[in-house]
């Protein structure tokens, strides 16, 4: 039988073994709690990612992009890596028309992740931002396919526009209308390239097609009145049916407004003035970026007296786009010496290196280069 001292050291030897196998397991359970849990919080980031980026591509289906925006950005920032969020933003991106889609893409095409139409909308947005030999390669790739699709055929046609090759132009255009001759963008670019053809049957046939493009209350439709709109030789008959349209589009805004309005002009050459007193009096009391546009397309058309008519100085002197397009009236106008003193006030709405070019000009006009070289 053991001594009590004996019993003691064998009651603590347990004891002290119980913690260590506890302790053990609860060091085992926390590690492995760490490393299960690295995992799972991926899993859940990627999961939220994902269907973030559906609910943007439903927004995106019902035209909701600034809100399809938001979410597509929400994706992406949860998780970069994921597919679904990069397509999602690059989509949002591209719809704005914004080059920073352009990488987006590319990640996506590099990774094999991009579909057909993913690379077909990398092509279009390059295109449309200036940067068409971004595309180039991947351009080469979908023309490569047997048979081509009218989409790709389209897009070479716009490709070779953006660099100015118009014999490309023309025969990519004429293989994307004649595989989809329903589709109203195709038709409507190949008639505008043939619309003055020196063959008859082509012309006859483009002029047919962008009348009747004309007469559709859209997009394409308006494209067509503006581009009929523009050209020389039209007949009198033309150009009233040409405003007739213009102003039957349910998209009649100030730019359509003034296009008409110079129809109007060359259709009533000696009604010029009262045409123009009566547009200038209903702009009057419109928003002020309307009121911008009216008089910048009045120096566009040589009327200068009245964009100073239109907008005053004391009104110009209130808004940066009001008196930079009275300025550019009055240098028209040789009033160099009034626009110097506007200056030298220190009242023109202009931030300072504006400023300081406008006083340059106006110095060099009025043959004081001293003046001038400082400024």
């Amino acid at each position: 039988m053991g001594t009590p001292s004996d019993t003691s050291a064998a009651h603590q030897k347990t004891r002290f073994r119980r913690r260590l196998i506890l302790v053990t397991a609860l060091t085992a359970i926390l590690v492995g709690t760490a490393f299960a849990s690295r995992p799972a919080w991926h899993y859940f980031k990627s999961w939220r990612s994902r269907r973030l980026a559906a609910q943007a591509e439903s927004l995106m289906a019902r035209n909701a992009w600034p809100a399809a925006t938001e979410k597509a950005r929400a994706a992406f920032l949860l998780s970069r890596t994921q597919p679904s969020a990069q397509r999602a933003l690059a989509r949002a991106l591209s719809h704005a028309t914004n080059a920073a889609a352009l990488q987006l893409w590319q990640v996506l095409i590099a990774n094999n992740r991009a579909t057909i139409t993913d690379r077909q909308a990398f092509i279009e947005l390059a295109i449309r931002v200036g940067a068409p030999g971004e595309a180039a390669s991947e351009l080469k790739k979908l023309l490569a396919q047997t048979p081509p699709q009218p989409v790709n055929l389209w897009l070479a046609s716009q490709f070779y526009a953006a660099l100015g090759d118009r014999w490309q132009t023309e025969v990519y255009a004429a293989r994307a209308y004649r595989r989809e001759p329903t589709n109203q963008q195709y038709r409507l670019f190949w008639s505008s390239l043939h619309f003055n053809s020196p063959e008859a049957s082509q012309r006859i046939e483009a002029r047919s097609n962008l009348w009747a493009v004309a007469q559709q209350p859209n997009t394409l439709g308006l494209e067509a009145v503006e581009f009929l709109a523009h050209q020389p030789g039209l007949t009198e008959d033309d150009l009233q049916r040409v405003t007739s349209l213009l102003q039957g589009q349910p998209a009649n805004g100030i730019r359509e407004q003034l296009l008409a309005l110079r129809l109007q002009i060359r259709l009533k050459p000696t009604h010029r003035a009262e045409l123009l007193d009566q547009a200038a009096a209903r702009y009057e009391s419109a928003a002020p970026e309307t009121r911008q546009q009216f008089a910048v397309w009045l120096n566009q058309l040589g009327e200068f007296q009245r964009t100073l008519d239109f907008l005053p100085m004391p009104e110009a002197l209130k808004r940066q786009d009001y008196f930079l397009a009275r300025a550019d009236a009055m240098a028209a106008l040789g009033q160099w010496e009034q626009l110097q003193n506007i200056l030298n006030s220190g009242q023109a709405p202009l931030e300072a290196v504006y400023a300081s070019a406008f006083r340059a000009r106006c110095a060099l006009q009025l043959a004081n280069a001293a003046t001038a070289a400082p400024h």
